[in-house]
Parts: structure tokens; C-alpha cells; sequence
């Protein structure tokens, strides 16, 4: 950026920066870029006029060979030959200065093209698309910190906004964030993207929750040159802009029922999960161990944690221990001590979900997580023996329900997903629930466990609340608690599940199931199954 311009982003006596390219004489020293394949008409009758106008203040030519470093791009046999325009150290445009020194001229700096920090911004953009892993431009990136400081120094309080551009804190971060959603999609790096890679993007890698003919809409909407692609460019500067305006307007339509809107940044929301999740082993086909799970757990819990609120990360922490033996006793065995641990940590909050005070917390996938688990899990402990055990179970499933709809599911891992939905699910006293329950842990969870992982001991309890729906269409063992008659049928049911409740089921630290059991294996799945329905 020691390219002085009077021309573009500066006027006369208030000169801008640009970036130049000048002739090196060592070998080694690269210039990374995109070469662009013109026909000789166009440029003759469309190309060189604009392009002479754009370059002109101090420029030469020079034709050079282009050497391509895509593994992925569609490999030239012959050479590429492409011209760049040269800054010449000698011209009167050439003023070096230091990083501060060039920061305090950028954000001053506006001209016929729009300010010199958009084209700054829009530069640093660029130059991270096309960069190969490994590469970075050290005076750019680093100039370009230096701008963005003097920037929220220098603003006070107040946003800057230069057409659909918004140059505040909040909007940098989304622009950062716009970015590296576009890349995702962008695998030939030539900034375009077309309607089939635009609506992979919304239903696989964001999971919003719309039609086609939405989203063919939303993408005419933002392909102002209306030519098919949406550039880098267009996609960027239209959420910027309509993030601010749907946020005000979903505010004003929930006001009106007197409801707090849940989902107003349900976009960036999905931004968001997509960059926690991006990379991490469970959004890949690979099998994964209740060891790896959990320690890969933690690590999206610590990466959500800005946007989970601090309660619902004290619950997630302490629910999703990073022993085996401690998580599988915590999650289906019964025990005293965790019971009257959940008791004294968690009573206060819990009986706060259950008045409805924690409604705000579906606002997040992680935060729902955090909420279903005070419901369904938290009350267990607390009031075990009581009708209270099952008072959040309600609840939790119109929590569920909105967390599908809003596609939280779809963003949490193969082990989340088994507390939510699946053991929401489980919990309700309705087939399809556990139709559904199944279905969703044959499709998507099952596949990523190894064939002898300790976590499978939850099928069992799928299968099993299943059998019972079928059978009595609710779960005779609540009967006693809710005051309920019990049916012959149910009577006998009860008679056996009892007869193997004494037997104590004991989780190794490995998660496998102690064999105590004089029955052998088939007493032993005896009592691991009356343990499951006692648990739930």
C-alpha cells in the first residue's frame, strides 16, 4: 500500500493508498493472484479502454509467466503468459511510509470509488481467498489491523457507513465470518458462486430451514448484475445490509404477539455453528469412540463459548465429563452421589426451566442442549420417586421441536444428538416420539460408533421404550408415581422388569458394564434393561 492515488480513492491534496506491484530482482519473491482468459476482441472493444482508465497514474507493463499452484484447478500443458502493471519506485506515486503512518491516511481517505478503507478491506479480503495454506502478505494483514484499531479508535461510539458497507466492530466480524462461509462453497477459487452450490450452502453446510424456491429467491435478491453467479462481492455486501434490517424487522413482527424473538440471528447463528463444526472429526463419515467424542465435546463447547450463555455452560461441563466410566454413570447409571450433587448445583436452575425463566436459552444450539438436559435429566435426580421426575419431559419437547425447526439438531454432534432430540424423545409417553427417536439414531449416530463402543447401551433403550409404545402405548413403571391403574398385561410387565431391579449394574472406566450377574449374559441384558427404564 505505498501506491499514493488522487484518482480512485483519494482526491487531490488528500491522497489515498493503494496496492502496487513493483520488479524484484530476487528469484525466490512470488506475487500470489487469479488469471483471468480474455479473448483478444473483447479486450480491443471492451477491456482495454477500462482497464486503461483503472491503471492509470504511473504504471508500466510487463508480461511474465504464470505459474499455477491449484492441486484442485484444471492443469494448462502451455505456458501463461500475463500482463501486470508495475509501480515504479522512481515515480512521484511511490511514498513508502511505516504501518501507523499509512493507517492514519487510509481511514481519512475517500474518493470517486468509495472510501480507502472499503478497498483496503476488499483487498485483504482477496488476497485470503487466493492464498495457499502456509502464505500470508505480512504488510497487508498487518496494515490492515493497524486501520481497523485507528478505526474503533477514532469512531467513538458511532458506525461508519459508506453505502451497503458497514465498518463497525460487529459488522467486520460478520464480513469475517461471510468470507470464509464463501470459500467453503468456492472450491475452484474464482470468487463466483452458482444457485446449486448457494443452496448446498444453506441446506448441508447451514442447515437453515427453508425451501428451494426460497432460496432461489433470496439468490436472484442478491445477484444485482443478474448474471447467474454471485460474486464475492455481492454475497458479502448484501447479508452486511440485511442483517442490520431483518433484525429490526423480525424485532418489530415478534413485539406485536408479545413475544421475545427467539431467532432473529439465526443466520449468523449458523455462521457460526458452521465454523465450530468445520473440520472437526463427527461432521465427517469416520467412526468415532465415546472417548473421542467427548473430548471432542469439550472442545466445541469451549469454542461456543462467547454465544453460550455462562449457565448453560456450567450445565454442559459438568453433564459431558471427560472420563468415560464418569459420563456412562452419570447418563444411565443411578447414583446417590450424582444425584445429590445435581440436587445441590442445579436446583435452583432447574426449577427455574421449569417456570418457563430459561425460555431465552433457544436461542442457540448449545444453549437448547443445555436447556433439554436440565429437563429431562436434571429433574430425574432431583426429584427421583416423585411425580416431579417427569414435570420438565413436556416441555423439553416443544423445546425439541423448535430446535429442529430452527435446525439447531443438525449443527450438534453424533453424541449431543443423543440427548437432543433423541432422549427428549424417548422420555415422552408417544410412539412416534421413539419412531422418530430410532430413526434419527440409525440414520446419523449409529454409523459413527465403532461396533462395540460403550455409547451403544443407549440402543437398547431405544429399542426397548419402542417395544413398550407398541405394546401399552405408555410406560407402565410411571403408573405407581402419576397415580395411574395399572393393566393386567402392564402388572406382569412390572413383575418382570422388578425382578431384575436388584441386580447392580456397575460401568468400568472403560464404559463396559461390570459382570457381576450369577445369569450370565443374558441376566446381565436383563438388568441393563430395567436399569434403562427405571432411568427414563
Amino acid at each position: 500500500m505505498e501506491w499514493a492515488d488522487e484518482v480512485h480513492r483519494g482526491v487531490p491534496g488528500q491522497t489515498s493508498r493503494t496496492a502496487a506491484i513493483f520488479r524484484s530482482e530476487d528469484p525466490h519473491e512470488r506475487v500470489w493472484g487469479v488469471a483471468y482468459e480474455i479473448s483478444q476482441d473483447y479486450w480491443d472493444r471492451v477491456l482495454e479502454e477500462k482497464v486503461g482508465y483503472r491503471e492509470r497514474g504511473g504504471y508500466n507493463t510487463d508480461d511474465v509467466e504464470f505459474v499455477q499452484f491449484d492441486p484442485n484447478a484444471q492443469t494448462v500443458k502451455d505456458k501463461i503468459i500475463v500482463t501486470l502493471f508495475l509501480g515504479d519506485k522512481a515515480s512521484p506515486n511511490y511514498k513508502p511510509g511505516t504501518i501507523d503512518e499509512l493507517a492514519k491516511q487510509i481511514v481519512r481517505s475517500v474518493g470517486a470509488s468509495g472510501t480507502n478503507l472499503e478497498y483496503l478491506y476488499q483487498t485483504a479480503e482477496s488476497v485470503r481467498m487466493i492464498l495457499p495454506p502456509g502464505e500470508t502478505d505480512k504488510h497487508l494483514f498487518e496494515l490492515e489491523a493497524a486501520c481497523k484499531a485507528l478505526e474503533k479508535k477514532e469512531a467513538q461510539g458511532f458506525t461508519l457507513k459508506t453505502g451497503t458497507v458497514y465498518l463497525d466492530e460487529k459488522y467486520e466480524q460478520r464480513r469475517a465470518m461471510l468470507i470464509k462461509v464463501f470459500k467453503t462453497v468456492d472450491k475452484n477459487m474464482d470468487r463466483q458462486m452458482g444457485l446449486t452450490e448457494f443452496q448446498n450452502l444453506a441446506k448441508t453446510k447451514l442447515n437453515l430451514n427453508t425451501s428451494m424456491e426460497s432460496i432461489k429467491k433470496k439468490f436472484d435478491e442478491i445477484d444485482v448484475d443478474k448474471n447467474g453467479k454471485l460474486s464475492t462481492r455481492e454475497f458479502i455486501e448484501y447479508f452486511l445490509s440485511q442483517l442490520q434490517d431483518e433484525e429490526k424487522k423480525f424485532k418489530e413482527e415478534f413485539s406485536k404477539f408479545g413475544i421475545k424473538n427467539q431467532n432473529c440471528n439465526n443466520f449468523e447463528h449458523a455462521l457460526l455453528l458452521y465454523e465450530t463444526m468445520d473440520g472437526m472429526k463427527s461432521n465427517t463419515a469416520s467412526e468415532m469412540s465415546l472417548k473421542e467424542l467427548l473430548e471432542e465435546n469439550k472442545e466445541i463447547v469451549q469454542k461456543m463459548r462467547i454465544r453460550t450463555r455462562p449457565k448453560a455452560r456450567e450445565v454442559l461441563e459438568f453433564f459431558f465429563p471427560e472420563t468415560i466410566g464418569d459420563a456412562m454413570q452419570l447418563w444411565f447409571g443411578k447414583c446417590s452421589v450424582n444425584d445429590e450433587n445435581i440436587k445441590n448445583r442445579f436446583s435452583s436452575l432447574t426449577k427455574q426451566a421449569l417456570r418457563g425463566e430459561l425460555d431465552d436459552w433457544i436461542n442457540s444450539a448449545t444453549d437448547c442442549l443445555a436447556l433439554v438436559i436440565v429437563l429431562t435429566q436434571f429433574t430425574r435426580s432431583i426429584y427421583r420417586g416423585t411425580p416431579q421426575m417427569f414435570e420438565g419431559d413436556s416441555k423439553a419437547l416443544g423445546v425439541t421441536m423448535l430446535a429442529i425447526f430452527h435446525g439447531y439438531t443438525k449443527a450438534l454432534t453424533p453424541l449431543q444428538n443423543i440427548f437432543l432430540p433423541c432422549v427428549t424423545l424417548s422420555t415422552q409417553e408417544n410412539k412416534h416420539c421413539h419412531e422418530l427417536a430410532v430413526q434419527i439414531w440409525v440414520n446419523y449416530i449409529s454409523p459413527k460408533l465403532p461396533a462395540e463402543d460403550p455409547l451403544r447401551i443407549i440402543q437398547k433403550n431405544f429399542k426397548n421404550n419402542l417395544d413398550i409404545m407398541n405394546k401399552f402405548g405408555r410406560f407402565p413403571h410411571r403408573n405407581e408415581l402419576l397415580g395411574r391403574e395399572s393393566t393386567p398385561e402392564e402388572a406382569e410387565f412390572l413383575s418382570a422388569i422388578k425382578a431384575h431391579s436388584s441386580t447392580d449394574v456397575v460401568f468400568n472406566e472403560d464404559g463396559t458394564v461390570e459382570r457381576s450377574d450369577e445369569d450370565g449374559d443374558k441376566g446381565l441384558d436383563n438388568a441393563i434393561s430395567a436399569m434403562l427404564v427405571n432411568k427414563f
